[in-house]
C-alpha cells in the first residue's frame, strides 16, 4: 500500500515536472521568436569621442511592400560629448557602383513616405546612416534591411510629375500686390512648416520658389 502511494506521488511529480518544462520551453521559444521578428536592424558607430546607434524602425525587415510606404529611423547617442546628429541619409540599393541616394532628413522624427512604385519589383536594400557634427562629410555605419517591392512593375516608370505653374492673382483695387519668395525649404524640419504656415496666412498674389527643392536629385 505504501509502495503504491509512493509510486503514485512520484508519477505525479514526474508529470508536473514534464509539464512545467514543456511550458518553460514554449515560453522561451515564443519570447525568442518574438524578439527576433520584432527587432529593428541597428548599427553602432563608436569613435574616440562619441558612440551613436542608428536603427531602421519602419518598415519591418524582410517584409513585402507596395505603393507609398512609411519609413522611419532613429539615432541614439550612447556617448555624446559635444557631438550631435546633423542629418540622416536614406538610400535604396546603395553600393560602390550604384548611387542609391534617396532622401536627407534634418530633424527628428526621421520619417518620410517612400514611393516604391519608382523601382522595379524585387528585393531592394533600404539603408540609413547619420552625418555627425564632428565631420559633415563622413557618414556613420549604415543600418540596412531587405524589402520586397511588389507593384507589378518590370521596368522603371517615367517621372510623369511636371510642375503646375500659375500666373498668380490680381489684388483688389487699391490693395497691395503681395509677393512671397522662399528657397531651401525641403529639409524636413519644423521651421519649414512654420514658414509655409506664415506665407499661407498672407494669401499672397504671387509665390516664388527660388530653388533648393532637394539636396540631391532623387525620387
Amino acid at each position: 500500500m505504501i509502495s503504491q502511494l509512493l509510486l503514485s506521488r512520484l508519477q505525479s511529480r514526474a508529470l508536473f515536472a514534464a509539464a512545467t518544462g514543456a511550458l518553460l520551453l514554449f515560453l522561451i521559444s515564443a519570447s525568442w521568436d518574438g524578439a527576433v521578428a520584432g527587432s529593428p536592424p541597428c548599427s553602432t558607430t563608436t569613435t574616440s569621442t562619441y558612440s551613436v546607434q542608428v536603427c531602421l524602425m519602419q518598415p519591418d525587415p524582410g517584409s513585402t511592400v507596395s505603393g507609398a510606404v512609411t519609413v522611419s529611423a532613429t539615432a541614439t547617442m550612447i556617448v555624446s560629448g559635444s557631438v550631435r546628429v546633423v542629418r540622416m541619409v536614406f538610400t535604396v540599393d546603395d553600393s560602390p557602383t550604384v548611387n542609391g541616394y534617396t532622401l536627407t532628413d534634418y530633424q527628428a522624427p526621421y520619417t518620410f513616405v517612400l514611393p516604391t512604385t519608382k523601382w522595379v519589383d524585387g528585393v531592394h536594400t533600404l539603408s540609413v546612416s547619420a552625418i555627425m557634427s564632428d565631420n559633415a562629410l563622413v557618414n556613420t555605419n549604415a543600418a540596412s534591411e531587405s524589402l520586397t517591392f511588389s507593384n507589378g512593375l518590370s521596368s522603371v516608370p517615367p517621372n510623369n510629375n511636371p510642375p503646375t505653374i500659375t500666373s498668380g492673382t490680381t489684388p483688389a483695387p487699391g490693395a497691395n500686390l503681395v509677393v512671397a519668395a522662399v528657397g531651401d525649404g525641403a529639409g524636413g524640419d519644423t521651421t519649414a512648416t512654420s514658414v509655409a504656415n506664415l506665407i499661407g496666412s498672407w494669401s499672397p498674389n504671387l509665390f516664388l520658389y527660388l530653388g533648393d527643392v532637394y539636396e540631391k536629385g532623387s525620387y
